[in-house]
């Protein structure tokens, strides 16, 4: 297999049956993966069944990899490889700063992993320590201690903003509705008069 020619993309309900088959390869809980099934991304294999997989799941800022499965680990490091250029791409469009993981091979390490630091552990999520006792963690970009306070305070003001938005088109379109319902009864009173007029023309005095 070329490490160059791999295509890694996010897996769907028709890899379903391979990933099973990957998993229980490396005796995963394939039940419970399964649930997971669209926080993998696959590389295809030839043959229609997959070369590898591996999950990226995420909590707030934080993403987790997990359950790395290959057919073949000749080419685990080359496809580790892809999966890490792909893995990082979406990590950053869905606003991550720092990855975790508890995968062992060295490929980890090597580009850029760490044992996380006393101040990194508490950006390990709770839901997420249980799991295992020794993590590897590594940080996409600058996580600030006042990130959580302003994000909340920016989508308050976002929603203010939308309710405010909402009313002035609420209040705009009962004005045009007024405006509208004005607009037709005068018209009816001038053609009602009209009709009056035109009705009773014989009785109107000539013009002198």
């Amino acid at each position: 297999m070329n490490p160059s020619s791999i295509l890694v993309r996010r897996a769907t309900v028709d890899d379903l049956a391979a990933l099973i088959s990957l998993w229980r390869g490396m005796n995963y809980d394939a039940l419970e993966l399964e649930k997971h099934l669209t926080d993998f991304q696959v590389i295809p294999a030839l043959d229609g069944s997959l070369a590898g997989a591996i999950a990226l799941q995420f909590s707030g800022q934080q993403g987790r990899v997990h359950s790395e499965a290959f057919s073949d680990f000749t080419f685990a490091d080359g496809m580790r490889q892809q999966f890490w250029e792909r893995l990082q791409i979406v990590a950053v469009n869905h606003g991550l700063t720092r990855l975790w993981t508890v995968e062992s091979a060295p490929f980890w390490r090597h580009i850029g992993f760490n044992v996380p630091h006393e101040d990194d552990w508490q950006k390990l999520p709770e839901a997420w320590r249980p799991l295992a006792p020794d993590w590897l963690t590594f940080r996409l970009k600058a996580e600030e201690v006042f990130d959580a306070p302003v994000e909340a305070e920016f989508l308050a003001a976002r929603e203010a903003d939308r309710a405010r938005t909402e009313r002035a088109l609420r209040r705009t379109a009962l004005l045009n509705q007024y405006a509208t319902a004005v607009g037709v009864i005068l018209a009816l009173l001038i053609m009602t008069a009209l009709a009056y007029i035109w009705s009773h023309r014989h009785q109107l005095p000539p013009a002198p």
